[in-house]
């Protein structure tokens, strides 16, 4: 019986150069692609995580006289926090307790930005408790006829003139916010999570996604509508 051998070429070293060539112009091409849609999961994903804590807010409220809870207020050694001290109460989740009661990073859960991490760590710095997630704005209007917001003041929504227009709660690095300058470093620092845009829950419970850039520092045009909740000053 005879054999019939195939003559088969293999590539030559110029071909082979060629063809890892082109695969590396096409990896430059579509790698800026790959990581633009990795990166609107991420914003998507964070935002679902605002809207999750946008419900156990409105489960706070009806708890509590439809008002909000303080931001953060320090008491026998210890911090009372909006989100992992007090919002946390209203979760199931296994984890509860040990988060609530040990101060442990709320891995996993929605008070976690899913992009923070590898933010922090591509940028050198070290994570902590409450720079991973989000910040509650403490200039919202307080019960009472306090003047000067702080972050222990119990909030009232009922005197915010239009929630669609003022922030709850805002990817940051610290998780009581306002338009200081100490303050907005923290959100600046958090817009890197989403090129240089953070997740905005406003009072309403809607979403939107705002570039830092258009975030007002105290003092600017619009900062008193969201920050404070007051009525826009008229434009000349």
């Amino acid at each position: 019986m005879s054999r019939k051998f195939l003559n088969v070429r293999g590539f030559t070293l110029t071909e082979l150069l060629v063809a890892i060539a082109i695969i590396g112009v096409l990896a430059t091409i579509l790698m800026p692609a790959i990581r633009n849609v990795q990166e609107k999961a991420h914003m998507t994903e964070c935002g679902n995580n605002l809207r999750q804590v946008s419900v156990l807010f409105e489960l706070y409220k009806h708890d509590n006289d439809f008002e909000l809870p303080a931001p953060g207020i320090h008491s026998g050694g210890s911090w009372r926090i909006w989100d992992h001290t007090v919002l946390m109460s209203y979760m199931d989740d296994a984890r509860v307790n040990d988060i609530m009661n040990e101060n442990q990073r709320e891995d996993g859960t929605i008070f976690q930005c899913p992009t923070a991490q590898t933010v922090l760590e591509e940028n050198g710095k070290n994570g902590v408790a409450n720079n991973w997630g989000y910040g509650m704005n403490k200039f919202l209007p307080p019960r009472g006829n306090a003047t000067y917001y702080t972050h222990t003041q119990i909030k009232m929504p009922s005197k915010v003139f239009d929630p669609s227009k003022t922030a709850l709660v805002m990817d940051a690095e610290h998780s009581i916010i306002s338009p200081l300058a100490g303050d907005m470093v923290h959100i600046e620092n958090a817009s890197l999570r989403h090129g240089g845009k953070v997740n905005v829950l406003f009072i309403d419970g809607h979403i939107e996604q705002v570039a830092f850039d258009d975030i007002p520092a105290q003092g600017a045009d619009g900062a008193a509508e969201f920050w404070e909740g007051k009525a826009s000053s008229p434009s000349s």
